[in-house]
């Protein structure tokens, strides 16, 4: 059973007295789900958020890793010598993903060596900020999928500045897109990107907060990056091979079989 947006539609009707709602959400927390149903959650570290939230939940978890396709992956050409270091902001730019963050690292860390990029389709929630520190700015219009994955191609790194807890329940297609396309990132510290560096290894520099995530760019060394990139992306084209759908089928099978049993 996959359940995207239907959990949200059953919850809609909720008592407005704040006591009953507090007990429906503890009585539904500690209950444990029927042995026919599995919660699947597509990254790691996910399962262990959730079972610190709602332990009684925590036997039904199955951690599937999103698989990533194939026809989406970079190729493996030789890695170009770092020039400008190009730190990117990939999707959306709106608040809740902390494009607003992006813009003040753009226009606090700036320099000759390093640049700015926004790839992703505007939103009318942060069209009131000062883009100018950005070399690419937010298109005013959806990116095709081509143009996003050839974008991308043209950077170095990729940033997301989102707050830490912002990731425990979910998966990040960012995330995705950088290991397709074999990006290392630029990270504030969340529980499923410290799942990922201690599966397969670093994949890029993990931030403790805004304040340390200005930091690292502000003393970033373009040639301590291409000292660390290259390792980076051996870890990297390690998890796009582990999540190759033929990869993954085995686990999937293995788990709908379990659940037909059970």
């Amino acid at each position: 059973m996959i359940l995207h947006s239907q959990l949200g539609e059953a919850m809609v009707w909720r008592s407005r007295n704040p006591f009953i709602r507090a007990g429906d959400l503890m009585s539904q927390i500690t209950r444990p789900l029927p042995s026919s149903v599995r919660v699947v959650a597509l990254e790691l570290g996910i399962k262990e958020a959730i079972a610190d939230a709602a332990p009684a939940i925590s036997p039904a978890i199955v951690t599937l890793e999103h698989p990533i396709l194939r026809s989406e992956w970079a190729e493996d050409s030789p890695l170009a010598k770092v020039g400008k270091v190009k730190i990117a902001f990939v999707g959306h730019t709106r608040g809740a993903k902390g494009f607003d963050v992006f813009v003040q690292l753009a226009g606090h860390c700036s320099r000759n060596d390093i640049e700015f990029h926004a790839i992703g389709h505007s939103s009318p929630e942060t069209d009131h900020l000062d883009i100018s520190a950005l070399a690419r700015k937010p298109s005013k219009t959806p990116l095709l999928r081509e143009e996003y994955l050839a974008a991308l191609e043209e950077v170095d790194l990729v940033c997301l500045p989102l707050h830490s807890r912002a990731y425990d329940f979910t998966g990040s297609g960012t995330v995705s897109d950088a290991i397709a396309a074999l990006k290392p990132l630029l990270v504030i510290r969340n529980r499923t990107i410290e799942a990922l560096f201690d599966h397969y290894g670093p994949i890029g520099w993990l931030a403790d907060g805004r304040d340390d995530l200005f930091e690292l760019v502000r003393t970033l060394d373009p040639t301590e990056f291409g000292r660390l990139r290259s390792s980076w992306i051996g870890n990297l084209r390690a998890i796009r091979e582990a999540r190759r759908p033929e990869t993954l089928a085995e686990s999937y099978a293995a788990s709908i079989s379990m659940n037909e049993r059970a």
